[in-house]
């Protein structure tokens, strides 16, 4: 071997080595900050989350995972309630009679009688002017509820096209880059066949590794951010556990 293969593989050497310290720190970083978002200490295995979770999870139509968001929930209960008040609000035509009590102690005068009570009885009749305003606030206050109720609906059907799209996306980006690597490494086999016969040159050979580890790393990423495509889906469905 030349002195110029052995500072080339000497080089080569540096580099993966140095790589590799940043990819430990990257783990530890990503562990660390993964404990403090879960709040324990052991860390999710991304990995065992693949079609069989998908599979045995509820997963059903977009209405259905729609209709059961916390988000729709709450904003359909407020539409509730408000329904209820447009209701009250048409049914209370008839204003709330008012009663008064009053008492004199009239022998003081010289009366024949101790005390006297009187009870009066005011009852008013149904007006315009305080049923109208009454139902509209009533209506006004339905109507936002209703328009609430449809922009949540829009942001979670949203969010969950998106999150499909994106689970379909990692799915197909993952297969090619197992081809990809496949087909890399492949390659790299044969340029070491070809160095091993002497037709082809070490610097030749270390880039065919090079582009070949490359691809595999690559492949390793893919496949983790379609693990984690499945986990985000299985949350926005409701059935990460």
């Amino acid at each position: 071997m030349t002195l110029a293969d052995q500072q080339i593989i000497a080089s080569e050497v540096a580099n993966d080595a140095s790589e590799y310290s940043m990819t430990e720190e990257q783990v530890e970083t990503a562990i660390s900050a993964l404990r403090i978002l879960l709040g324990r200490s052991t860390v999710l295995d991304l990995l065992s989350f693949d079609t069989a979770s998908l599979t045995r999870s509820r997963l059903i139509s977009i209405e259905a995972l729609e209709n059961n968001d916390p988000r729709v929930k709450a904003a359909r209960q407020v539409v509730h309630v408000a329904e209820a008040g447009v209701h009250l609000a048409k049914t209370s035509f008839m204003p709330n009679p008012e009663v008064g009590v009053a008492a004199i102690h009239e022998k003081q005068y010289g009366s024949p009688w101790d005390d006297r009570v009187g009870v009066t009885v005011a009852i008013p009749l149904p007006s315009d002017v305080r049923d109208v305003p009454m139902e509209t606030d009533a209506r006004n206050r339905l109507a936002a509820a209703v328009s609430q109720e449809q922009q949540a609906r829009r942001n979670v059907r949203q969010e969950l096209a998106q999150v499909l799209s994106h689970l379909t996306a990692t799915r197909d980006i993952f297969r090619n880059s197992v081809l990809s690597a496949d087909s890399m490494n492949s390659r790299a086999n044969e340029m070491s066949r070809s160095w091993q016969a002497g037709e082809t040159s070490l610097v030749e050979l270390l880039r065919a590794r090079s582009a070949a580890s490359s691809a595999l790393q690559r492949r390793n990423q893919a496949e983790v951010a379609w693990h984690v495509a499945i986990v985000r889906t299985l949350i926005a469905a409701g059935e990460f556990q």
